[in-house]
């Protein structure tokens, strides 16, 4: 499971953390998963939904971070 598949689960669903993060659509969220990968600049709106929802997501947070800075 990759990192973005991680922080969807985490957040129940692809709908479900649609609507934490207050996307009127789930097609961006559908295309991390599909990639693999959540853009840096997307963490700040995930860690605040992630806050908002009471889920921890620090530790694909840091996983994230390592992987963007090792390539």
């Amino acid at each position: 499971m990759n990192i973005a598949e991680r922080v969807i689960e985490k957040f129940g669903g692809l709908v479900k953390m649609q609507h934490a993060l207050g996307h009127k659509h789930c097609t961006t969220i559908q295309g991390w998963k599909d990639s693999g990968n959540i853009p840096p600049w997307r963490w700040p709106e995930i860690n605040a939904g992630a806050e908002r929802e009471g889920i921890d997501v620090s530790e694909e947070h840091d996983l994230a971070s390592a992987a963007s800075n090792a390539a």
